[in-house]
């Protein structure tokens, strides 16, 4: 092998790993996120929900808790059905109201219930399947996977890069977004 061979083989091996290198950056403040909400007692954030039905789209917004695989919710906005609270089970998905109940219906063929969406993103970051992780513009994008077959619901969150906390995520099934996520005030809670 010439001279030119040996630089080319040099020049690639470089490229392939300052490339590895900034994928296991990204994939390691996925994961450093992961450890520190299994490692909090609990924590806290306000989530404004879009859900997308097609001919129809509903906007809500809600505080919501999780702990120990539980995520409590209380609807905040719209004022018509602000103060109504709810208590999602991430393990089987089940949806507990307190008092009066919301009827959104079902999205993915009956796999989400628009207000389960916080518990859904929540259950992705402690135990989802990470796929991909990578930098978009000011932030971090992370893939997850969670289920199987036609129950996978495919989980995309944004994170900042300043802090390593979401600020925005979507939820997407048979390649439609069907519902999107904004959040703020994330905190662990004492």
């Amino acid at each position: 092998m010439g001279k030119t061979g040996i630089c080319i083989v040099l020049c690639l091996s470089l490229l392939c790993a300052c490339s590895g290198g900034q994928k296991e950056d990204t994939l390691q403040a996925a994961m450093d996120f992961r450890a520190a909400l299994l490692n909090a007692a609990s924590y806290s954030f306000t989530a404004e929900v879009t859900a997308d039905y097609g001919e129809r789209v509903y906007e809500f917004s809600m505080d919501c808790v999780c702990s120990g695989g539980t995520t409590n919710i209380t609807v905040t906005k719209p004022d018509t059905i602000s103060g109504i609270t709810a208590q999602v089970t991430n393990a089987s998905g089940e949806v507990t109201f307190d008092g009066t109940a919301l009827d959104f219906g079902t999205l993915a063929d009956g796999n989400i219930v628009p207000l389960a969406v916080p518990a859904v993103a929540a259950d992705s970051w402690t135990s989802a399947y990470i796929a991909s992780a990578g930098k978009e513009k000011d932030a971090l994008r992370v893939h997850y996977e969670r289920g199987y077959d036609d129950a996978q619901l495919l989980v995309d969150t944004w994170f900042s890069l300043k802090n390593n906390l979401p600020i925005y995520a979507e939820v997407c099934y048979n390649d439609s977004c069907i519902l999107q996520m904004r959040l703020s005030d994330f905190q662990e809670v004492a």
